[in-house]
């Protein structure tokens, strides 16, 4: 079987230029599309081949996004591209009032609005407090869209194949830290609709996290595992609308304890909706979260390094729920990302 590494970017590209091949209505839209670096290289592929549906515009978020909108309604594929999350902040307006309601405003009788919007969010390498954030808990309320934090090539891959072809809006949501990401593409995952995957298996703790989140519990699976034989669950969500509430309670039916990590602030979000539909259940199971500080991020390194859940404060919180004392091991809190922007 052939085989071949393919980065987080890559599948991007890959994935965006195959379903362009297929169906000529779709555009790419947004603030520096056309830029030398192509969003982390994720659009220097479709670009190359079909560099006439790339819109470049000015910085007009709010207006881009209702024009594609209506461009949606009217049997246009949109893709509205924000380089950075916190901008998309702009275009609340069209996504609250406009495309979030349009199928019930109608009653399904004026169309769909199939818009898909991507957003790079998360840490890079000191951006500050208004560069860097996350809204995934925001669009989670949102009734008509789909939202979705692939974590893995595979995953923005089936992501990207699934949206393009759905009638419903969708927010594709991308962490800085994962665009070099590397997987081989060709082992075929199967794509299941607001489904988590559950990337590792074990019984003594469960890990149900997202996105960049994913990543470092995967590192604390291995630390847990070579130093003190233990296994661990770790659930990718993959999906916060729909949010996959069977495989979270399948796992805690089958787990004393479990540690939500979110991308985010831990209050009012993903992890609070978590905790409470396990407690309602399995009252009995512990449940503990970690996020970002309750503040805005910092710009300096030494302050986003206390900001962000590092991989030692989880691996700390996992001895603890694990009742094993670690002595104070000190394990890689270096951060991944590959830039520049």
């Amino acid at each position: 079987m052939y085989k071949k590494l393919i980065s987080y970017s890559q599948a991007i590209g890959s994935a965006l230029k195959n379903n362009m091949k297929k169906n000529k209505n779709i555009i790419i839209a947004g603030l520096e599309v056309n830029y030398s670096s192509k969003v982390f290289g994720s659009l220097k592929e479709p670009f190359n081949f079909f560099p006439d549906r790339f819109i470049q515009s000015p910085a007009m978020e709010n207006g881009l996004c209702t024009i594609l909108a209506g461009s949606a309604i009217t049997g246009i594929r949109p893709v509205f591209v924000n380089n950075r999350c916190d901008f998309l902040l702009l275009a609340f307006d069209p996504i609250v009032n406009i495309i979030d309601k349009w199928r019930y405003m109608y009653d399904g009788n004026a169309g769909t609005c199939p818009i898909i919007i991507t957003a790079v969010i998360g840490r890079g390498w000191g951006q500050g407090a208004t560069h860097s954030q996350i809204f995934h808990n925001f669009f989670s309320r949102l009734n008509g869209f789909d939202v979705f934090l692939p974590t893995f090539p595979s995953d923005i891959n089936n992501v990207l194949n699934y949206t393009l072809q759905s009638n419903k809006p969708s927010i594709i949501l991308e962490h800085r830290g994962l665009f070099e990401i590397k997987e081989n593409l060709y082992k075929k995952k199967k794509y299941r609709y607001g489904k988590a995957n559950i990337v590792r298996r074990g019984k003594d703790l469960a890990i149900i996290t997202l996105s960049y989140g994913t990543i470092q519990s995967m590192h604390i699976y291995n630390e847990l595992k070579k130093n003190f034989g233990k296994k661990i669950t770790i659930v990718d969500l993959v999906t916060v609308k729909p949010l996959d509430v069977k495989s979270i309670l399948n796992t805690a039916k089958k787990h004393k304890s479990i540690l939500i990590i979110d991308i985010d602030n831990a209050f009012s979000g993903m992890a609070s909706e978590i905790a409470f539909i396990i407690h309602e259940k399995y009252k009995n199971v512990k449940v503990r979260r970690i996020g970002n500080a309750a503040s805005p991020a910092p710009a300096a390194n030494n302050l986003e390094n206390l900001f962000y859940p590092s991989n030692q404060k989880i691996f700390d919180e996992c001895c603890s729920l694990l009742k094993i004392n670690n002595k104070k091991k000190k394990i890689d809190n270096n951060y991944k990302f590959m830039g520049p922007y």
